[in-house]
């Protein structure tokens, strides 16, 4: 707390790092009600400089925005000041400006790519507008973008095996001496058994391993995972261990030019690659997997999603794994035949 004198009296106010902010308000773009007073803003100690980047770090800072989110929300302000053609503003905040960026964007980008960015750059604004630094935020003048929402596409596991098969046909090795047959190898494996995403297998460490059991805090979300690995596997990570903390040491551009390799050599027994699948579409066979043998629920929990079903449903598991509804038998005799109780308008009456 800090306790200032004004002409008024005292007042109490509280550092910036001490408010208590609504997660829920960056996420979704609800503005929130605050003291927008320019002695107010200044008395909080918030870093004046008008650059649109340095209010996303500041504001990255302020809500305690995770890396990969943060990544997120500098891309789209990187992508706003390559449309205004320089460093951008915060005052270049406004409806017109970024409604004429959106659409800039519709002859380049996807529509979930030009949500996305969309979405980096509106809580920030939201933020800069409950500090009384920009004017109004107002969600609904905004453009929208619709995004088609596509059905799940998962490898099956025979294309799982295809590209184990694949792997050992990968000649190179990586930087640090290792066998890129031996890193790819251990990369499938482990991916698909744990269903973890990219960027979490990244950053695994050797001391998240303890004997067949594996345990990490999910990047994305902050949950805490564990997953048991199959002997299998573990001989997998014997074959590639180092003295590096790092189980995978490769970035995510040194992984893509393998994973070209790794695609090339899989054809040969079998696999088959879609536009747009790569290391990350061995979480949603996990996903299909799990929930082919289980059941939604228990493939959202095997994915670390503890929101229930919704989300690994529309993303992460094939309708098929879900089963394949049949038609009632009614339905289809009602075409071909005049059989069967009716209500008096002629309409089907229910059975049971």
């Amino acid at each position: 707390m800090i306790i200032m004198s004004t002409e008024g009296g005292t007042r109490t106010l509280t550092p910036l790092r001490e408010l208590d902010f609504e997660s829920s308000a960056h996420k979704w773009g609800v503005q929130i009600k605050m003291d927008r007073s320019t002695d107010r803003r200044l008395e909080m100690g918030i870093h004046m400089n008008e650059q649109l980047r340095d209010d996303v770090e500041n504001y990255c800072d302020f809500a305690s925005i995770e890396r990969i989110t943060a990544d997120g929300y500098r891309r789209s302000e990187k992508c706003f000041s390559r449309h205004l053609d320089r460093p951008a503003t915060r005052h270049d905040l406004s409806a017109v400006a970024v409604n004429r960026w959106l659409s800039s964007l519709q002859g380049t980008k996807s529509p979930k790519t030009i949500l996305n960015r969309k979405r980096g750059l509106t809580p920030v604004w939201n933020w800069l507008a409950t500090q009384g630094f920009v004017d109004n935020y107002n969600p609904l003048q905004l453009k929208k973008i619709k995004v088609t929402q596509k059905s799940v596409a998962a490898w099956s596991t025979a294309d799982v095996r295809a590209l184990l098969a694949g792997s050992d046909d990968v000649e190179g090795r990586l930087q640090n001496g290792q066998p890129a047959s031996a890193y790819l190898r251990a990369w499938i494996r482990i991916a698909y058994e744990t269903g973890l995403r990219p960027s979490d297998m990244r950053e695994l460490r050797w001391e998240d391993f303890a004997d067949d059991c594996l345990q990490i805090v999910q990047h994305k979300t902050g949950f805490p995972i564990a997953k048991r690995i199959s002997p299998t596997a573990c001989k997998e990570l014997d074959q590639i261990r180092s003295k590096n903390d790092k189980v995978f040491q490769l970035s995510k551009a040194g992984m893509r030019r393998w994973e070209r390799k790794l695609w090339e050599a899989a054809e040969k027994h079998g696999f088959h690659r879609t536009k747009g699948q790569a290391s990350g579409t061995l979480r949603k066979t996990h996903g299909t997997e799990v929930c082919r043998v289980r059941n939604p629920s228990e493939a959202a929990l095997a994915l670390g999603h503890v929101s229930g079903p919704r989300v690994a449903l529309q993303s992460y598991i094939e309708a098929s794994a879900i089963g394949i509804r049949e038609t009632p038998k009614e339905l289809i005799d009602a075409l071909t035949t005049a059989a069967g109780p009716r209500h008096d308008d002629g309409r089907l009456r229910r059975t049971g």
